[in-house]
């Protein structure tokens, strides 16, 4: 019988490179396994264009991993909130366009629907 265990740890890494009087940062989602016995590492996902309150809510997530149910004990320090719906809307929008109704509206309706105008 052959038992094969896989750890993985997944974590977010901030770097920091300096190229001349420039520093560069990049805000990264990594996962570190084991692969002949060594240690890898590899990039899951770029976090550098996400708010730090967005990227604050990945590590609060990464460290309740295993019972996500407690992040609702954690209501002082966490706010939770349901965003915006846009499932009713999009529906209303997908039949004006088979319905050939956006294009008797024009050019601007269609701007105004991607744009939030």
């Amino acid at each position: 019988m052959v038992v094969i265990c896989t750890m993985v740890d997944m974590h977010i890494v901030e770097n920091k490179s300096k190229s001349g009087k420039k520093i560069y940062r990049s805000t990264l989602l990594r996962e570190s396994y084991r692969e002949d016995g060594k240690v890898k590492k590899r990039t899951i996902a770029n976090l550098s264009n996400c708010t730090p309150l967005e990227i604050e809510a990945i590590r609060l997530a990464l460290a309740h991993k295993d019972d996500l149910c407690a992040l609702g004990a954690l209501s002082e320090s966490v706010k939770l909130h349901e965003g915006l719906s846009v499932g009713a809307a999009w529906s209303v929008y997908q039949v004006a366009k088979e319905l050939g109704i956006e294009e008797a509206l024009g050019k601007d309706f269609e701007e105004s629907w991607r744009f939030g105008k």
